[in-house]
């Protein structure tokens, strides 16, 4: 029972949640993006239950949505290798979901993600994310800095 937030359908119920509430605020990356392709923002931020949840999005619908342990703080995460972290959404169609510990892994090598708690309510969010889009590799890059986003104005 000590490890009920560890189990996988914890992780998925949280990612539920924050995919139920990704659309309520669009809070923008900034002049620093070097998108490729998917126009991003972080649209939604959390830590609940020991994890981080990471919304990342565009107004046309498609996003993705992370779910990592708050003790990766200050450490860059390797979506391309196995790891405790979850992904689920949908970009240009095609369905992303899985978890990292998992033997297929659903980001192509230098897919990264790195969450870092800079103060009492203040965080740094930098992503690269490859990954084969029907055919074609898709690059998603962006940074956010500022204030926990939670979906409540």
């Amino acid at each position: 029972m000590s490890n009920i937030f560890n189990s996988k359908y914890v992780r998925m119920a949280f990612m539920i949640v924050a995919v139920s509430l990704f659309s309520t605020v669009f809070v923008s990356c900034g002049d620093d993006d070097e998108d490729e392709g998917f126009t991003t923002e972080v649209s939604l931020f959390t830590e609940t239950l020991g994890r981080y949840g990471v919304n990342l999005s565009k107004i046309t619908g498609d996003f993705i949505c992370f779910s990592i342990p708050s003790k990766s703080d200050g450490k860059d995460i390797d979506l391309s290798k196995k790891g405790d972290w979850d992904v689920m959404g949908s970009v240009d169609g095609e369905h992303i979901d899985g978890h990292g510990d998992e033997p297929d892994n659903m980001f192509e090598s230098g897919s990264t993600l790195y969450i870092h708690k800079t103060g009492a309510k203040t965080y740094e969010i930098k992503y690269t994310l490859k990954k084969n889009i029907n055919g074609k590799l898709k690059v998603i890059k962006g940074s956010y800095s500022g204030s926990m986003i939670t979906g409540v104005n």
